[in-house]
């Protein structure tokens, strides 16, 4: 880092290509050295750098004392925030290996919180070769929910929460692991997890195997081998990036009305919802189970699928494809109606892009109906026009725009039936309270 310019040309070409770096600037690589990086960056195109960490794992170190972390974590901060060129760059906390009890045992020691001294809070939560939901899996045996409470002692006031080191190890000549297909079923499930818990980001440990380092401890843990080979476990990831890739503004998704039935007793059944912005939704279910041993001889467990009965009322006419990412880049079911279909969900994720029937050749859909306050109206292009008419025709409300999304207020107008017309179509129907 710093004066390292083979290291800050690749950092800069990757940002071409669309790929922005979390940079650890640990204490060997000098501050001023990274300010001055981080200062030359700043106007680069592509900003490199969208976020700064602290020393990784700094309070682990064998001799290193609460007191000095204090001390360099305030010099850190004040470096950095107090530099108006790197002062909006987001910082994330400090790391810990023992996320058992290392903040903890930071706190015991003379440390405190650290709200203050951070933008987003820091998780390393390899969940060691157990399922990620289990009761183990936020790390050296406890869950993720107990990690994250541990870590709430030093972030006391809750600051978001990204994962920087996270992933599955295949086994190695003194370390245990789990079998590649596991890592495929696993990964994606990492990603839901994380997401379901409020983690804002997360970064998949490692993306290539160092086979050179650290006495094997870190060299099965890429997603490409030390020749750069393609493992199971980076097309799961690379699949999943491809089917919920959505780039655009922010903006506010709706709801799916769904209900889940089946015998699904003692599966431990998981569901979640996203929605495009070309109104689609992608429901997503698994089995949060064990899928397979971590030892140096794993083996994949043979969990059979259940059949789980998908409900989603009001969507007569809309159809749906079946993703299982993991081990497939296309879609491996359709279904041409999607009221009630059943799916047989295993212990990897399955999800169903839902479309909604469309309207007049352009899918939209109003949402929640019936409503008491606000609808949103989505299509599949740009809503340029829209207008609100109640049953005898007569226009209530009118606006232009330029979003496939857009959010009304629709408080003041009486209980009954009403019709949305988008871009002059024809309209369609939804209920006030």
């Amino acid at each position: 880092m710093g004066s390292d310019t083979a290291f800050n040309d690749r950092i800069n070409q990757l940002a071409g290509i669309g790929i922005r770096s979390d940079i650890i600037c640990e204490p060997w690589w000098t501050w001023p050295e990274n300010l001055g990086y981080f200062k030359a960056i700043k106007y680069l195109p592509n900003a490199p750098v969208e976020f700064i960490e602290y020393p990784n794992e700094l309070f682990d170190y064998p001799g290193v004392t609460a007191s000095q972390c204090i001390t360099d974590y305030t010099n850190f901060y004040n470096t950095y925030k107090g530099d108006t060129a790197t002062a909006n760059i987001p910082l994330f906390g400090p790391s810990f290996s023992d996320n058992v009890s290392g903040p903890g045992k930071f706190i015991d020691s003379g440390g405190y919180d650290m709200t203050d001294k951070m933008d987003y809070g820091n998780l390393h939560c390899h969940p060691g070769g157990t399922y990620v939901e289990g009761p183990q899996g936020g790390g050296n045996g406890i869950s993720l929910d107990a990690d994250i409470n541990e870590y709430h002692l030093i972030n006391q006031r809750n600051k978001p929460l990204v994962a920087t080191e996270t992933g599955y190890q295949l086994p190695s000549n003194w370390q245990w692991g789990v079998t590649e297909s596991v890592t495929a079923k696993y990964e994606p499930r990492v990603f839901m997890w994380y997401l379901k818990k409020g983690l804002k980001y997360t970064y998949r440990y490692e993306l290539i195997n160092d086979n050179n380092s650290h006495a094997g401890a870190v060299d099965y843990y890429g997603i490409l081998d030390s020749a750069c080979g393609r493992r199971p476990s980076f097309y799961a990831i690379k699949n999943t990036i491809r089917l919920f890739n959505d780039p655009g503004p922010a903006f506010i998704p709706g709801v799916l009305n769904y209900s889940l039935s089946g015998d699904t007793a003692g599966v431990n059944l998981q569901s979640m919802v996203f929605q495009k912005r070309n109104g689609n939704f992608l429901l997503v279910l698994w089995q949060a189970i064990s899928s397979g041993t971590c030892n140096a001889s794993p083996e994949d467990f043979n969990n059979p699928p259940v059949a789980v009965k998908v409900t989603v009322p009001g969507m007569a006419g809309g159809t749906a494809l079946g993703y299982s990412p993991s081990f497939d880049s296309n879609a491996v079911a359709s279904f041409p109606g999607v009221d009630t279909i059943t799916i047989n969900v295993s212990d990897y994720i399955y999800v169903v892009e839902i479309t909604p029937a469309k309207t007049n050749g352009i899918l939209i859909d109003v949402y929640p109906n019936p409503c008491s306050r606000f609808i949103t109206i989505s299509a599949q292009v740009n809503i340029t026009s829209l207008a609100i008419t109640n049953i005898l025709g007569q226009t209530l409300y009118s606006n232009k725009y330029n979003s496939p999304l857009v959010q009304v207020d629709v408080a003041d107008l009486p209980p009954g039936m009403y019709f949305v017309k988008v871009n002059g179509l024809e309209k369609e129907k939804f209920v006030k309270e």
